[in-house]
């Protein structure tokens, strides 16, 4: 018997350790759960935070949307204006370009025309110098013509020649007879 209580001491005892080590496992088990709980209850939320937070954005995003566009908007509106006005400039320098070059041309045109005016005045007063010269020039020989050549001659003789109504000179006097008519 005395084994058998040896026995049921030793039994008594190895059930208390294993009590004690289930219940030590017991409890590391129920911290362990207990933890996992905790965590579990974490991501839980971060999970519910997750679901949630693109909702939130979506609407964030949606009531922000117009507000954006509206930006854009004005955006693009400074742009077009500030697009426009350089480009308005821009017209407006090459118009006032074109005009300070028309007026130029037609200055320019004006000076052609002047001077053209003078070329053809000059060619003019030098085709009417020429002429009046010319014709005083045919007058003067004409007049010296009829002053200075015989009008009437007349040849009876090789050696007789006679003049009548001129004022000739004579080169050479051999064989020749001056007679002066009355």
């Amino acid at each position: 018997m005395d084994t058998d209580k040896d026995i049921d001491k030793e039994v008594l005892l190895e059930s208390k350790i294993l009590l004690n080590a289930l219940e030590h496992q017991r409890s590391k088990i129920e911290d362990t759960v207990l933890e996992l709980d905790q965590k579990l209850q974490s991501l839980s939320d971060t999970n519910f935070m997750l679901q949630a937070t693109p909702k939130k954005f979506t609407a964030q995003l949606e009531s922000a949307i117009p507000v954006i566009i509206d930006k854009l908007k004005l955006i693009m509106l400074e742009e077009l204006t500030a697009v426009k006005n350089s480009y308005s400039d821009d017209i407006s320098r090459h118009i006032s370009f074109l005009k300070e070059s028309e007026a130029g041309i037609a200055k320019i045109s004006q000076n052609i025309a002047q001077i053209d005016k003078k070329r053809i005045k000059m060619f003019f007063l030098g085709v009417t110098t020429s002429s009046i010269i010319s014709v005083l020039c045919a007058i003067y020989a004409s007049s010296y013509m009829i002053e200075r050549f015989p009008t009437k001659v007349l040849i009876d003789k090789p050696e007789n020649i006679i003049l009548h109504d001129s004022n000739v000179s004579v080169w050479s006097k051999d064989n020749v007879k001056i007679l002066q008519s009355s």
